[in-house]
């Protein structure tokens, strides 16, 4: 394996590790409010609201369901956002 694909690696799981710890705190911000207020609303509202906005629906579908299984809360929608950023960095990885 490549120095750069180790250090790559590295990083992943450094900047994951650090990911995890900060999803644990109690602050809310405007975005995440947001995110949640939207996953409150019945479907028809949410796509409605949605078609209208810049953000996109289908993370906001797949939201809706895994927020389904854990809970609508602060933490669970901060550990689902975790998801693509580590699935688009081992990507990343095997791109080169």
């Amino acid at each position: 394996m490549k120095k750069e694909k180790k250090l790559h690696i590295g990083i992943i799981i450094i900047g994951t590790i650090i990911f995890i710890i900060t999803c644990f705190h109690t602050n809310v911000h405007n975005d995440q409010a947001y995110t949640m207020g939207i996953n409150n609303l019945s479907i028809r509202e949410e796509i409605s609201a949605l078609i209208e906005d810049v953000h996109p629906i289908l993370y906001y579908m797949m939201l809706r369901g895994f927020t389904a299984v854990f809970g609508n809360t602060a933490i669970w929608c901060r550990i689902f956002s975790l998801f693509p950023i580590v699935i688009l960095g081992i990507i990343r990885i095997y791109s080169y």
